[in-house]
């Protein structure tokens, strides 16, 4: 059963990338020192052109007793429905996929924040980029103010 204070952010974006470059998913608090993420957050790559991607989602919780920025890691590629992973370039306990080859990718991420207070953002970022004033080739990021 959802927590009563429970928010959805999801972020997804269509984006030309170069091989070797790192997205992760990423969650930052402005206000709320004790949250969680959770188990109903998932994580998805798909390259436009050739056959690689992955569909991920949390494997448990993940609690968080602090603001800032967050990685959010420890998911999994496959046991669910509609999971898969073709090809190479993800790692489900750190939650990173290193882009195999230079093309467009669609890229997205569903994150539910449990507890969650004040600001929160969830970012897709390349190369573990965090600030929300870089370039849009840099991240790609949704913000809510949750109460």
């Amino acid at each position: 059963m959802p927590a009563d204070n429970s928010h959805s952010l999801t972020v997804s974006r269509v984006v030309r990338l170069t091989k070797a470059q790192t997205l992760g998913v990423w969650v930052q608090a402005s206000a709320a020192l004790s949250w969680s993420v959770g188990v109903q957050s998932g994580f998805s790559v798909v390259s436009v052109a050739v056959a690689n991607g992955v569909s991920a989602e949390r494997v448990s919780s993940l609690s968080v007793l602090a603001t800032g920025w967050t990685a959010v890691g420890g998911f999994r590629s496959t046991g669910f429905v509609g999971s898969y992973v073709v090809g190479t370039g993800f790692t489900d306990a750190v939650g990173i996929y290193v882009v195999p080859a230079d093309g467009v990718y669609h890229l997205a991420a569903s994150v539910r924040l449990d507890n969650a207070l004040g600001n929160m953002r969830a970012l897709l970022s390349i190369h573990g980029l965090r600030t929300v004033t870089s370039s849009l080739g840099q991240y790609v990021a949704r913000s809510q103010t949750c109460e």
